[in-house]
Formats: C-alpha cells, sequence, structure tokens
C-alpha cells in the first residue's frame, strides 16, 4: 500500500508552472530595410527572448531619440527593454546631427549607438575581405556584387542575405574588431568619425549570445 506522503503526492493539484518574464531588447533603425531585416533573421527562443524592432525612426539623432523614449514608455508601462540598440549610417547626414546622436547615447546605459561609416553594407562587405581605406556607399556595394562574393546585384531588401552570409560570420566579426580597433587609435574621441568603422559586432554578439539560451 502507498504511503500517505506519496498518496498526496499522486492526487495533489500540480501546481502552475511559474513563466519567466521575457528577455527583452529593442532594435531600432532609421528604415525597414536592410540592418532591421537582417537582424531580426538571427534565431531566438522566442519562449524566452523578445526582439522588438522598430522601423523608420529617421536619422541618426531621432533614432537614438526615439530609442529613449520608446524605453521611457515601456519602463512606464512596467515592461521595461533590458537594453535598446540604436542602428544607423552615417552616409551624408549633418556632422552635427550625426555626433548628437552618440552625446545622447552615453547618457544612457540602458542604450547603445550602433553605427556603420559610411552605411550598413560595410558590415557584409567584412564577410569578404577586411577593408580599412575610406570608401563610399556606391564603391561598397560595387565591391560587395564582385564574382568573388555576392555574384550578383546586391538588394537593400534582400530576405536572403542574412543566409547567404551566415557561414561567414565569425570572419566579419574579426575583421570588424580590428577596424573598431584601428579606428580607436586613430580618433580615440570620435571614433565613429572615422571611415570605415562599426560596431555592429555589438548587437550581433548579443544575438549569438540569446540564441544559445536554452528553455529549461
Amino acid at each position: 500500500m502507498p504511503s500517505s506522503r506519496r498518496y498526496r503526492n499522486q492526487n495533489s493539484p500540480s501546481r502552475p508552472k511559474k513563466t519567466r518574464p521575457l528577455k527583452r531588447y529593442l532594435i531600432i533603425s532609421e528604415d525597414s530595410k536592410s540592418s532591421l531585416d537582417y537582424l531580426l533573421r538571427f534565431p531566438v527562443d522566442k519562449k524566452q527572448v523578445e526582439i522588438v524592432p522598430e522601423g523608420g525612426a529617421g536619422n541618426t539623432i531621432n533614432v537614438v531619440r526615439k530609442g529613449i523614449k520608446l524605453q521611457k514608455e515601456a519602463t512606464r508601462a512596467g515592461n521595461p527593454f533590458i537594453h535598446v540598440y540604436c542602428v544607423f549610417d552615417r552616409d551624408s547626414f549633418p556632422q552635427q546631427h550625426y555626433q548628437q546622436a552618440f552625446d545622447e547615447a552615453q547618457k544612457h546605459n540602458d542604450l547603445t549607438a550602433i553605427w556603420a561609416n559610411e552605411c550598413f553594407e560595410l558590415w557584409y562587405l567584412l564577410h569578404f575581405a577586411y577593408h580599412d581605406t575610406r570608401i563610399s556607399r556606391r564603391d561598397l556595394v560595387r565591391r560587395l556584387e564582385a564574382k568573388s562574393r555576392l555574384g550578383h546585384g546586391y538588394q537593400k531588401n534582400d530576405p536572403k542575405i542574412y543566409n547567404k552570409l551566415e557561414s561567414r560570420l565569425e570572419t566579419a566579426l574579426q575583421h570588424a574588431d580590428k577596424l573598431l580597433y584601428e579606428a580607436e587609435k586613430r580618433s580615440p574621441k570620435g571614433f565613429w568619425n572615422e571611415n570605415p568603422s562599426t560596431n555592429i559586432q555589438v548587437v550581433v554578439r548579443k544575438l549569438q549570445e540569446l540564441q544559445e539560451l536554452k528553455d529549461l
């Protein structure tokens, strides 16, 4: 005959499994193409992680200001983001607006400015080759389209770009780290002004880290 203790365990109502709150991150960008499309392709466990995308935020400083605004709104609602990543290009935006984006971002520990100078396509090129001399968007795209790289015309809204580059991701991370190190050596107080330079690897590594989370 089973013990009373065992009997109670078998017949007592099961306790509801506690659900852990989602780890919420906000990725905000100038538009909904290229950078946002690419970053959202990183697979995460949606039972544990919520990546909230926000496109169409406008240029540089507006991206950061909208990130600050959305974090404040989420905090007031009792569901803040763990971190906010504000993604933008250098392009030809006014230097004052570009610099203001970094000045504003540095005031917030829960927000990081993610830049690409000249543009996000630099990150794609770094999957194939290290490049450390000044380059325009047009030349970046031309090099990216070369036969030994993509081998076809580049489209900002290419839904397959993540898959095409995935096998070369570690190469891109190494190249981006080296490029950032050299930019910091040349301009320690404003390395984001160096063309080329980027810190896209920061948000990519966070997404890689979130991929490793297992549902317990």
